[in-house]
């Protein structure tokens, strides 16, 4: 039996470019040695270009279905 007690669950806080917390996950996973906004600026840029790319629909639409497969 442990005898600490559970960690309580944290919720992600929206970004604050996108307002969504599915672009802060993101830029977390991207992130390494604590650099988040390195981070930021390769998902921001990635996100940009998925814009520029795809003349319809929005980029955050893409980046959820790239995110359920």
């Amino acid at each position: 039996m442990a005898r600490r007690r559970q960690a309580t669950k944290r919720t992600i806080p929206n970004d604050p470019v996108f307002e969504t917390p599915m672009v802060t996950a993101l830029v977390n996973t991207v992130m390494r040695d604590g650099k988040k906004n390195t981070a930021r600026r390769i998902v921001y840029s990635a996100i940009d270009k998925v814009n520029e790319g795809k003349k319809e629909g929005n980029p955050l639409e893409i980046l959820e279905k790239a995110m359920e497969t």
